[in-house]
């Protein structure tokens, strides 16, 4: 009898042993599935806000339907970033005309992008903001169609005997980070191609209310033009047509490297979300479409 009982005592033991790990795990389980749940909700939450912006900015963008873009437009008093409250955290975002620096992907893309003055324009851009002008031959392979090696760039073979291998998209740029990809990047150069550099996915003419000053001034570098005044003016009110621009200047001819226009074609917003202690960033590009603006881009960071 006493075997019995001292059977039936370890045995009721190891049940509660049993029980108390079992419910140790399960609460362990339960907190983990909250947290990460309650990860979800913050970070959805966050989505939202993020999606709020862009869809506030698009109907901005579709309201303004003059035919000029520049100062005074709604769009334009978001330039510089702005930072609203939102529940516990806020928002910060800004929008810019996505062609105010040359176009990496018009290397490609346009029809003067083998031409010798459109060259050498792009290498004097390139050395004025301190990038070495074998990524133009780079940027070249990476986004043409076909293996050949353009210049100093790299085809396919270069990336595949990289460690992990990849390949060139040969298609255009969607972003800075993929200009990182490019043989012999060095990080040394992250400000120059987030900051000085466009990646619009078509060719398009670049807005002369819009265009970054310097960007300008070397275009005309070869030019009697004295661009210094108009420059002042168009802070205070957009050129109406191109005539008027080059009046203003005293230039005469045309340009040869670029295409200009007085309206803008595509435009970059980025926003950052602080939320629940959780931040969230997006980069979306919209393109003005005869049906409007549309989303062309968007990437979660």
């Amino acid at each position: 009898m006493k075997h019995n009982q001292g059977a039936v005592l370890i045995y009721v033991l190891l049940v509660s042993v049993f029980l108390a790990s079992t419910l140790t795990l399960l609460q362990m389980n339960t907190n983990i599935f909250i947290k990460r749940f309650d990860g979800m909700l913050r970070n959805s939450d966050a989505q939202y806000m993020a999606l709020g912006a862009v869809m506030m900015i698009q109907e901005i963008l579709n309201d303004d339907d003059d035919a000029v873009d520049g100062v005074g437009d709604k769009w334009w008093n978001y330039r510089a970033p702005k930072t609203f409250p939102a529940a516990d955290g806020e928002i910060t975002f800004s929008v810019q005309d996505a062609l105010t620096y040359p176009n990496v992907n018009d290397l490609t893309l346009s029809s003067k992008a083998k031409t010798k003055n459109f060259r050498e324009f792009m290498e004097r851009y390139f050395q004025r903001v301190g990038l070495p002008s074998r990524y133009m031959d780079l940027a070249v392979d990476w986004t043409d169609y076909d293996n050949n090696v353009y210049g100093s760039g790299a085809e396919e073979y270069t990336y595949l005997s990289k460690t992990p291998p990849y390949m060139p998209t040969n298609t255009v740029m969607s972003s800075y980070r993929e200009f990182k990809l490019l043989d012999g990047y060095t990080n040394r150069y992250d400000d120059v191609i987030k900051n000085k550099l466009s990646y619009a996915p078509n060719h398009a003419a670049y807005n002369i209310n819009t265009i970054d000053e310097e960007f300008l001034k070397l275009l005309l570098a070869n030019s009697s033009a004295n661009i210094s005044k108009a420059l002042n003016k168009r802070k205070k009110e957009s050129f109406q047509a191109l005539g008027d621009f080059f009046s203003e200047i005293g230039h005469k001819g045309t340009i040869k490297e670029v295409e200009f226009s007085v309206k803008s074609t595509y435009f970059n917003l980025d926003a950052t979300i602080e939320l629940h202690n959780t931040i969230k960033h997006v980069n979306v590009l919209f393109e003005r479409s005869p049906k409007g603006i549309r989303i062309r881009r968007m990437v979660w960071l």
